[in-house]
């Protein structure tokens, strides 16, 4: 059946003959298309919910972005002190080289030089240990957060192809859209800060490495210089004698004399405390040890494990003192650390 339209508009009052399955067929539209709207309003409700989830997760990111930063800036501030530390014991290493005068206080200082070096190294060792750590937990975590960007991308691509037949949902989502790439773009941002970090980290790194290869020449450089000495050595005649008299004063003197030698004691056990050597019966493991020994014909420098790298180096300074008042200059001095004790060591339980 036509229906003449433009008379119905002339006469809209006009009554007119209609096929009634012309009116139902329209009745039928109409529901469906009522319906197709409320499916439509129930889906824009579930994508507004789904963008707020996704908000929030971007908010989260974002914090966990901040406390990696934090944690970065208290490991800079770490290292720092490791500086001041370093600066520290290379100024008593200064102090000391001015009371060298022959050959054999030259070995002293370049020894005292290399153990310095070795526990400065090995602290740089453990820290540059720990930066490649955090470095790895950053990426780690830069790969998640990437991941999860690129998994709400493709969410948001499905969205936009659901909604190309509803431009008033379009509109609204657009403006969500422009929310969130303000969101990824301060992401990014956050992203290349930690990159920069990144960088600082291996730049740190790299000066760790040439601090190393230093150490390690120099090593080689005192061990040229302790054969020259020990040839030397070798020509002086193992006697004992009297030690001098320490100087009134002198807080460097030794507590054992010569007289010690003739005793029937196997060992002499000296404590470093502060700029002075004490006398003892044992030893813990957060103090350093000096210990005279008479079977093995040597002088051993023992570290605790939790003992001052200080005291480690002092030690190492009074260690060939001790041997020149006693006269044993054909005496090795051996430096061990605890737990690492060779099977020749006089004590074999520590306290």
């Amino acid at each position: 059946m036509v229906i003449e339209w433009k008379k119905i508009e002339d006469e809209p009052e006009k009554d007119i003959k209609i096929v009634g399955q012309f009116l139902l067929d329209n009745k039928n539209k109409i529901e469906a298309l009522e319906k197709e709207l409320a499916d439509s309003e129930t889906h824009r409700d579930e994508l507004k919910s789904n963008l707020n989830e996704a908000n929030n997760k971007i908010m989260e990111l974002e914090e966990k972005t901040n406390e990696q930063t934090e944690k970065l800036v208290d490991l800079e501030k770490n290292f720092d002190l490791l500086q001041n530390e370093k600066k520290d014991a290379s100024d008593l290493l200064e102090k000391t080289e001015t009371e060298l005068k022959n050959i054999q206080k030259e070995k002293e200082e370049f020894q005292n030089l290399i153990n310095q070096e070795k526990a400065q190294a090995c602290d740089l060792q453990a820290t540059n240990e720990q930066l490649t750590n955090k470095l790895q937990e950053f990426e780690s975590q830069i790969q998640d957060i990437s991941n999860e960007l690129n998994a709400k991308t493709l969410a948001l691509e499905k969205v936009e192809e659901s909604l190309k037949n509803l431009p008033e949902l379009q509109n609204t989502l657009e403006s969500k859209d422009k929310e969130l790439e303000e969101k990824i773009n301060e992401i990014k941002t956050l992203s290349g800060i930690i990159e920069e970090k990144n960088d600082l980290i291996n730049q740190i790194s790299e000066e760790l490495k040439q601090k190393k290869d230093e150490s390690m020449g120099l090593f080689e450089r005192v061990k040229e210089r302790d054969a020259k000495i020990e040839g030397l050595s070798s020509k002086i005649p193992k006697t004992p004698a009297l030690s001098p008299a320490p100087a009134a004063g002198n807080p460097s003197a030794s507590p054992v004399d010569a007289t010690w030698m003739q005793e029937d004691i196997p060992f002499k056990i000296l404590l470093v405390q502060g700029d002075e050597l004490r006398e003892a019966e044992g030893f813990t493991s957060d103090q350093v040890a000096i210990i005279v020994d008479k079977q093995n014909s040597k002088i051993w420098v023992w570290k605790g494990s939790t003992a001052s790298i200080m005291n480690a180096v002092k030690a190492s300074t009074r260690a060939p003192t001790v041997r020149s008042t006693l006269m044993l200059y054909n005496w090795k001095i051996e430096f061990i650390d605890q737990g690492k004790e060779p099977n020749d060591f006089p004590l074999k339980t520590i306290a």
